[in-house]
């Protein structure tokens, strides 16, 4: 049986959803003893894709990071 994963095109921000994964993961690395910076533009780059997609893919690298 084929599983389909349906995609919902919309413009995202970039720089919002990189800056919502750093400050998700930021105290889990610290306090592990890692140093983590990131530097982002103040204004969006916005890109079209799938949020949800993006989202699921933010939950695979943060549990490859645990």
């Amino acid at each position: 049986q084929k599983m389909m994963l349906l995609c919902d095109p919309a413009f995202i921000d970039l720089a919002r959803v990189v800056r919502e994964i750093v400050d998700t993961y930021r105290p889990h690395l610290e306090a592990e003893g890692f140093q983590f910076s990131c530097e982002l533009p103040g204004t969006p780059q916005w890109a079209t894709g799938d949020r949800d997609a993006l989202a699921r893919q933010a939950r695979v690298a943060g549990t490859l990071l645990r």
